[in-house]
């Protein structure tokens, strides 16, 4: 096994300055075939079938100790391969996650059509800490900011995200749930949210639990998306405006959450009323589970 000297590679450090869009890197490469290599994992690594693994063996590289199947959006994902004596560590595509930990509510200033997409046009707090290119949550719908004023950040949404989502239904002056994409050498403090709305829900209900309040959520209930994950169980997590909350009393098509004053005071939660209709995402770790499930319950497999 050939050795490849020369390079050097930046690590992120551990003490969260790590910029949250990504993990910096610094590669100086003298090594004519890491090079090659690494040109190659450069131009092929947004391709839907794209395996490190793969890769590596048709190079004749070391195993690798980690690989991906890549997608869009979610975790950001590393891999390391090892070529002996050391470990290469590359950051492999931009992509994001969200706790379910919202931040504040940003209030929309200005709304504009563009042929099927619509910008949003938003004013908060930390808008001298965002830059272009980067993700936020929006009612839990991952957009990306794509122009700047000095107090406020503008972000596009398409067609299917305005017809699945809530964002379809915005008026200017109405607020929204925000968190910027987390950084991963921290602590998970709600639970993994992609900011892929799955489908709206609409408040039923709300009662005063002497301070805190019970919220009842009605969505579309479909046998096949529940075989899939798309439920929700008693105790377990759901994302509802980009908020993460534990579910009691679930039903096939509806769900209670509980809110504390300082989640009522702090998220759009305190806007809700009887009618509201709002964004959904399912625990995705149970939409891996019930698929898997289903795989195996399969006469095919």
């Amino acid at each position: 096994m050939p050795r490849y000297p020369g390079y050097s590679i930046l690590i992120p450090p551990e003490d969260g300055n790590s910029d949250a869009s990504g993990i910096e890197e610094k590669v100086k490469v003298e090594d004519p075939f890491l090079t090659a290599v690494m040109k190659i994992i450069e131009e092929n690594m947004c391709e839907a079938d794209f395996n490190v693994k793969k890769l590596a063996s048709e190079l004749n590289m070391s195993r690798p100790t980690f690989s991906f199947y890549f997608k869009p959006h979610g975790i950001i994902r590393t891999f390391s391969y090892l070529c002996l004596p050391k470990i290469v560590t590359r950051k492999i595509v931009k992509t994001y996650m969200f706790s379910g930990i919202v931040e504040e509510c940003a209030t929309l200033v200005a709304m504009v059509k563009d042929q099927e997409n619509v910008h949003f046009t938003f004013k908060c707090s930390f808008v001298n800490e965002l830059k272009i290119d980067q993700s936020v949550s929006h009612n839990g719908v991952c957009l990306t900011v794509v122009s700047m004023t000095d107090d406020t950040y503008t972000v596009t949404a398409m067609k299917e995200t305005l017809e699945r989502s809530n964002l379809g239904l915005l008026k200017v002056g109405d607020e929204v749930n925000v968190e910027r994409s987390m950084m991963m050498n921290g602590r998970l403090d709600g639970h993994i949210v992609q900011g892929h709305v799955d489908q709206t829900a609409e408040c039923i209900d709300i009662k005063d639990a002497e301070g805190s309040y019970y919220f009842t959520f009605r969505y579309a209930f479909d046998k096949e998306m529940a075989k899939r994950g798309y439920i929700t169980v008693d105790k377990g997590s759901v994302t509802v405006n980009g908020v993460s909350l534990t579910v009691c009393n679930p039903t096939d098509n509806t769900f209670q959450v509980a809110i504390i004053p300082y989640t009522f005071e702090h998220t759009n939660f305190h806007t809700f009323k009887v009618g509201s209709v709002v964004n959904l995402e399912f625990d995705i770790i149970g939409k891996y589970i019930s698929r898997l499930a289903n795989c195996q319950a399969s006469p095919s497999n």
